[in-house]
């Protein structure tokens, strides 16, 4: 990491499901091609930084791996969600594996953040996956999230997070995709004002 972050040495990146996912023909495509890209990148910045990744996208990956429309009732995106994860992180796995690098799932709702004890727990075994040269990489626990221990939306959760395990930087890969996700101007002013009572830079790269 060059430039005016090149002595951060905790980096957390949130990928949106935008990045990850394009329109085609009325519906949406994964686009391997960035995931390469971004493999490509985190793990040789994790050869030289602490690296943790909050990636969306569970939802529309099992959306398109099967051709499923993605529903508006809330309990069955859980269902994609819940279906549609172990597929995205097998794609991130087989990606990093090829640099040599270990990903772990971590599933968390706000709870984990904000009981202390829970908070506690998720520092340590965060700690331990830095020290292993592991990628953990985040995502909300869709299936049991309920609206008063849920994020929102990853770009807050990435925020927290952030906030929680003393991260230098935080930088989000960003693509608005029409029905998918709900990250918006307002979800990333929410996480720039979060970070900023830690003093944590936020960096929006926005686009592919």
């Amino acid at each position: 990491m060059a430039g005016k972050y090149a002595d951060a040495e905790r980096v957390l990146v949130k990928v949106g499901t935008g990045f990850l996912f394009g329109e085609d023909n009325g519906g949406y495509r994964f686009m391997g091609d960035q995931m390469d890209a971004l493999a490509d990148e985190a793990a040789e910045l994790s050869e030289k930084k602490q690296l943790v990744v909050v990636s969306s996208g569970a939802i529309a990956t099992e959306s398109c791996k099967y051709g499923l429309e993605i529903p508006d009732n809330e309990h069955e995106r859980a269902q994609l969600a819940g279906m549609g994860q172990p597929l995205l992180m097998q794609e991130y796995a087989s990606r990093f594996s090829k640099h040599g690098r270990i990903c772990a799932q971590c599933l968390i709702t706000q709870d984990d953040i904000t009981d202390r004890k829970r908070r506690r727990n998720l520092r340590m075994v965060q700690d331990g996956y830095f020290a292993r040269g592991v990628v953990a990489i985040y995502n909300e626990n869709d299936t049991i999230a309920t609206d008063d221990i849920t994020f929102g939306d990853n770009d807050i959760l990435a925020a927290k997070l952030a906030c929680c395990i003393d991260a230098d930087i935080m930088m989000m890969l960003s693509k608005t995709v029409n029905g998918l996700g709900s990250g918006g101007k307002d979800s990333k002013e929410k996480a720039k004002e979060i970070l900023a009572q830690e003093k944590i830079p936020l960096e929006i790269i926005n686009g592919r």
